[in-house]
């Protein structure tokens, strides 16, 4: 896998992806990415991948919720 395989996470229309905290102690890796239209989570099994994703979507403000959106 490789990070332009993510780049959608990050480019899409704004409000189909979210970062959702489910471990506040453990920063960045403590997020999930979730698809809120499909309602279903983006899993990436490299820890490395996943952090770099996170930090990109962060970057492009991909909104960080507190919990699931309904």
């Amino acid at each position: 896998m490789s990070l332009d395989e993510f780049r959608y996470l990050w480019e899409t229309p704004e409000g189909r992806y979210v970062l959702v905290i489910v471990d506040k102690m453990a920063g960045d890796g403590g997020l999930v990415i979730y698809d809120a239209f499909g309602r279903s989570a983006e899993l990436i099994d490299d820890d490395d991948l996943h952090d770099e994703v996170v930090r990109r979507m962060r970057e492009a403000r991909v909104p960080v919720m507190d919990d699931f959106p309904k």
